[in-house]
């Protein structure tokens, strides 16, 4: 599933928490961070772990799409490239302390789907490594790599800010987390200006290597501005 197809679930997203708004805060907002720029949609849950705790539940759509990015690393190479990605997080955030000092910390986890795209080529003036193949700038050989990964992966992640209350207002939020795709990439590689210093076992070697870089642990971080109803 494509996430042209996802976005259509955001307006039956929106819909379903104002329904259930009503004596319940909500705040919608924008987003910044790894992931691109996004709209969020937060509702406060009536369900608690603890007493005098706050449980959310947290919608996030984001992405972004950049043409002939500089120096764009993908294992350990350098590529001029075209990106693109967008991904839709469903999640709640678990606020467990009323402490003056304390009470703006959260717990988040749930799902992210996402769907990127990197096109892109070496500088044919830079030295390159292919599989286990060290290429020098001297030699001209460039590497070209197409990475489709499209995946839902599970996420966890800790926070500040935007704890919902009665009041009305303007609200901020940060986020650091992490997430681990379910799923392995489609990649594709080539090479341009070559002359058999590459073997078909080193080029097969470099595909593996990428799809094993991409199905790694990776690091998110998002900011939100929101206002709270």
């Amino acid at each position: 599933m494509k996430l042209s197809h996802l976005t259509l679930l955001a307006p039956l997203a929106c819909l379903f928490f104002n329904v259930n708004a009503q004596a319940s805060d909500y705040s919608v907002g924008g987003t910044v961070g790894s992931q691109g720029v996004g709209v969020s949609l937060t509702k406060r849950s009536e369900l608690n772990l603890m007493e005098s705790d706050q449980l959310q539940w947290h919608l996030l759509l984001s992405g972004y799409s950049f043409d002939d990015a500089d120096d764009v690393e993908v294992n350990q190479n350098d590529y001029k490239a075209d990106m693109e990605a967008g991904s839709l997080q469903a999640g709640l955030n678990w606020y467990p302390s009323t402490n003056a000092y304390m009470k703006g910390l959260f717990l988040s986890a749930g799902t992210i789907y996402f769907d990127n795209k990197i096109n892109g080529t070496t500088q044919g003036n830079k030295a390159i490594n292919v599989g286990s193949v060290n290429l020098d700038s001297e030699q001209g050989v460039q590497l070209q790599t197409e990475i489709k990964h499209s995946s839902l992966a599970p996420y966890f992640g800790i926070g500040w800010g935007n704890r919902l209350n009665a009041e009305s207002g303007f609200s901020f939020r940060a986020e650091l987390g992490a997430l681990v795709s379910l799923s392995k990439a489609d990649v594709n590689v080539s090479l341009i200006n070559h002359t058999n210093q590459v073997s078909d076992a080193d080029l097969e070697k470099e595909r593996n290597d990428i799809r094993d870089e991409q199905s790694r642990v990776k690091l998110f971080a998002q900011l939100d501005l929101g206002y709270q109803f």
